[in-house]
C-alpha cells in the first residue's frame, strides 16, 4: 500500500533544500573568488584552500553541541539560528572581501550549514517513526542532492550575469526568504 508523507516530512522539504541551494549557489564562483581574495591580500593561491578548511571546521565542530542543543531547545528556533549564521556568512561575502572576514564568513556559514543539518535531521528523526524512518532518511539525502545540483547549476548560470557578489546577495535573499518562511510557519503553529 501507497504510505502518506507525514505532514511534518512534507513540511521540511522545501526548507531542507533551500537552504543546500543558498549554499550552493556559491559553489560555482566561490574558488575562482577565494583565489584571488587570497592573491590580493599578498598570501598565495595556496591560501584559498584555509577558506574551504574553514567551512568544514566549522561544520565539524558544531555537529556535537547543536545535537546537544536541539534535544533542549525548540528545533525551529535552532533551525532559524542556522538559517540567520548562513545567511550572514554569505552577508560578509558580499560586502568585504578582505581576508580575515573572508575566513571568518566561511566559518560562520560552516557553523550556520551544520546547525540547519543538525536541526533538520532532528526534526525529521521526531516525526518519524518505525513505518517510515526509510522515508525520512530519503528525505535528508533528496533535499540535499536536489538543494546542491539545482543551486550549483542556478549560480552557474547567473554568475555572468549578477556577478560573484549579486551571486553572494541572492544567497543571503534566499536565506532572509527562509527565515521569513520559518517564522510564518512558526506562528501557524503556534496559533
Amino acid at each position: 500500500p501507497h504510505r502518506r508523507t507525514l505532514p511534518c516530512l512534507a513540511q521540511i522539504n522545501p526548507l531542507r533544500l533551500v537552504t543546500v541551494l543558498m549554499e550552493s549557489l556559491m559553489a560555482p564562483v566561490l574558488p575562482q573568488y577565494l583565489t584571488q581574495v587570497a592573491i590580493e591580500s599578498g598570501a598565495s593561491e595556496s591560501w584559498s584552500s584555509y577558506f574551504f578548511t574553514l567551512y568544514f571546521v566549522g561544520f565539524a565542530a558544531t555537529l556535537l553541541p547543536v545535537s546537544r542543543l536541539v534535544e533542549v531547545y525548540d528545533i525551529r528556533k535552532v533551525l532559524g539560528v542556522g538559517v540567520l549564521l548562513s545567511a550572514a556568512g554569505c552577508l560578509l561575502l558580499a560586502y568585504d572581501s578582505q581576508l580575515i572576514t573572508v575566513l571568518v564568513a566561511r566559518f560562520i556559514s560552516g557553523v550556520g550549514q551544520a546547525t540547519i543539518f543538525i536541526a533538520v535531521q532532528g526534526y525529521i528523526l521526531r516525526c518519524s517513526d518505525q513505518s517510515n524512518k526509510t522515508q525520512a532518511a530519503g528525505i535528508i539525502v533528496f533535499c540535499f542532492n536536489a538543494g546542491f545540483i539545482s543551486g550549483a547549476a542556478i549560480g552557474a548560470l547567473l554568475a555572468d550575469t549578477v556577478g560573484v557578489q549579486g551571486i553572494f546577495m541572492l544567497s543571503v535573499l534566499v536565506g532572509g526568504l527562509m527565515y521569513q518562511c520559518m517564522l510564518y510557519q512558526s506562528s501557524d503553529a503556534d496559533e
